[in-house]
């Protein structure tokens, strides 16, 4: 009888737990940024032609190639790229929805095993970064379509998501955050 009680009262916790409602901008992997946020965008920012991102790190705009992937950045995301350069103008940004995601970079290293004559593949994971995925609407400016921002890559176990304070080192003079009453973390 005592075990049916226990059986029962632990899926009911698991039920109600499963009950909660998620608050994306709380916890370790919360989001810097909830639904309600606002940015200003303060100076024209450039998409080159063919592409349809442009990288923000250290308070500049850079491409990926320029891009230290081992500290914070973020990226705004267009709609599509376009054969022409695209321009996002100064304005209002406001966070419309919030994810979090992981991106990987998965590597297969073949290792000899000499010792048994055998060839073993072994396929560990690579680095990963934890992603701020952020769908977000600017005045006027139908084209801009998220805001990614990401912790460093790093190894599995060391990976985190971008924090509060280092947005304002990856936007610098840029972008200015501005924030509602229940857009921010804690």
């Amino acid at each position: 009888m005592v075990r049916r009680l226990w059986v029962l009262v632990t899926v009911v916790s698991l039920f109600m737990a499963g009950c909660h409602a998620y608050d994306p901008t709380s916890g370790y992997y919360g989001n810097p940024l909830g639904p309600g946020a606002e940015l200003q965008i303060m100076t024209e920012l450039v998409v080159p032609a063919g592409l349809a991102r442009v990288y923000l790190q250290y308070g500049k705009t850079m491409g990926y190639g320029a891009m230290n992937q081992y500290a914070p950045f973020c990226y705004f995301l267009m709609r599509e790229p376009l054969p022409v350069v695209q321009t996002i103008r100064p304005g209002l940004l406001r966070v419309e929805s919030v994810s979090l995601n992981e991106t990987e970079v998965s590597r297969v290293l073949p290792t000899r095993v000499a010792a048994a004559g055998l060839f073993v593949n072994s396929d560990g994971r690579g680095v990963i970064a934890l992603q701020s995925y952020m769908r977000v609407s600017v005045d006027g400016q139908p084209d801009v379509y998220a805001l990614v921002c990401s912790g460093a890559f790093a190894a599995p176990m060391e990976a985190k998501p971008i924090r509060w304070n280092e947005l304002g080192q990856v936007f610098g003079e840029l972008v200015e955050i501005r924030v509602r009453a229940g857009s921010m973390p804690d």
